[in-house]
């Protein structure tokens, strides 16, 4: 059976084999989402936002900059952006709250749902690679809690 797993030279170290393999392979997955992402027309972080939004749907704009660990002018950028584009709404302030609310429009919603299922399949792809004991064996050796 042909692996489709980034592969190294002979000589290198286990100790240094597993954390370029785990990051080369962060790396493709990485790209192939991103791919999903550009092609309905939206940046990384702009997907990264329409996330936390979907999430977060009462979120003002700082709140959403705290959750996305981004600044603020940076974050108005993009929302700003994702208005221009179809994807958001911003809902007016209402009396008493902070900053106005910001709401996924049906584009917005229908470009979640791609997302959504582009992280599904590869996950799908991925599942039957990694087991879940595979998975758990996997933490332990990285010391990660799962």
């Amino acid at each position: 059976m042909t692996s489709d797993l980034p592969t190294l030279p002979d000589g290198v170290t286990s100790a240094v084999r597993v954390p370029i393999l785990m990051a080369k392979i962060g790396r493709a997955i990485e790209h192939r989402l991103d791919q999903n992402i550009i092609r309905l027309g939206l940046t990384p972080r702009n997907a990264a936002l329409l996330q936390v939004i979907a999430a977060h749907p009462d979120a003002i704009q700082k709140e959403i900059a705290q959750i996305a660990a981004l600044d603020v002018s940076s974050v108005a950028w993009h929302l700003k952006q994702l208005e221009g584009d179809g994807f958001l709404e911003r809902q007016p302030k209402k009396t008493g709250l902070h900053g106005a609310r910001h709401h996924l429009t049906r584009k917005g919603r229908s470009a979640m749902l791609q997302i959504e299922d582009a992280q599904e399949d590869l996950a799908t792809k991925l599942e039957p690679l990694l087991r879940i004991e595979e998975l758990r064996r996997l933490a332990r050796a990285l010391e990660i809690k799962a």
